[in-house]
């Protein structure tokens, strides 16, 4: 919040003249999403968004069925020997249904994918494998071997005929839009 109302400061010369009116249009403005406590400020649409996407998430481990897969049996894959940070990807999901893996490139993530696809795979579940983009997509083919779609491309096809999954991957999320 500080660093915006400084940063209108210094850009916009007028701001001087409304500088009485900044701050209370911030903090009450429909608009804005202020919270006073971590003095932050939002745009009220992206933080609405933010709550429906952390209520979906909330939600989704709190009504999780645990899947009884022994997931300890995929540590050991064709990349070798997953480490402790990765099995536990495997040993989330199987307990809450829901996995979010950020990290950076070369830490494991495709390994740990392809485990868990194996996983999914063993124990019969159904998955759809998404990308925000198609070269995305036709990487994270290449690196599973498997069926991969577009999210745009496979919001058509659910819109037409259902898009049904026990599961599903989305590749490179930070590329979405929060919308």
């Amino acid at each position: 919040a500080n660093c915006l109302y400084n940063y209108i400061l210094e850009e916009y010369t007028i701001a001087k003249e409304l500088e009485d009116l900044i701050v209370p249009t911030v903090t009450t403005s429909d608009l804005f999403h202020y919270d006073e406590e971590e003095q932050t400020v939002a745009s009220m649409s992206t933080y609405m968004a933010e709550c429906k996407i952390a209520d979906f998430i909330k939600d989704k481990i709190e009504n999780s069925t645990k899947l009884d897969f022994e997931w300890t049996k995929y540590k050991e894959c064709r990349d070798g020997i997953l480490t402790e940070e990765q099995q536990n990807i495997l040993k989330t999901f199987c307990e809450s249904n829901i996995v979010i893996v950020d990290s950076k490139g070369g830490t494991g993530k495709s390994a740990s994918t392809r485990a868990l696809l194996d996983m999914l795979d063993d124990n019969n579940m159904t998955y759809s494998l998404l990308a925000p983009t198609g070269r995305v997509a036709k990487v994270l083919k290449e690196l599973t071997n498997r069926p991969t779609s577009t999210i745009h491309k496979a919001c058509l096809k659910y819109a037409e005929e259902g898009l049904w999954s026990d599961v599903f991957i989305i590749e490179e999320g930070s590329m979405i839009g929060i919308d």
